[in-house]
């Protein structure tokens, strides 16, 4: 598998510049979307692992059913996934 993200020198996690970009998006994540509360990640070579909470909206907002609830939480999600996705692709020039 290839390195995307940096490499692991003396136990230490070297972020390239891609590995940055998922590190920034990671961590801006919740100052875009206030549903999003972010713990504990680790950036690795190839991969990234992250725990994130997504905060239920106030019912008494009047936002819609639960159902319509969950969708938009799963989209505010993937959005930050794909900012990191887009950044990639603008580096690699695709």
């Amino acid at each position: 598998m290839r390195n995307l993200f940096g490499t692991i020198t003396e136990s230490h996690m070297r972020l390239n510049s891609l590995g940055r970009i998922v590190q920034e998006e990671w961590l801006r994540c919740a100052d875009v979307r206030e549903s999003i509360e972010l713990d504990s990640y680790v950036v690795m070579p190839n991969h990234f692992h992250g725990i994130l909470m997504i905060n239920a909206p106030d019912p008494h907002e009047g936002i819609g059913s639960e159902g319509e609830q969950r969708i938009a939480l799963q989209v505010q999600t993937l959005a930050c996934l794909a900012a990191v996705e887009g950044q990639q692709q603008i580096l690699s020039g695709r």
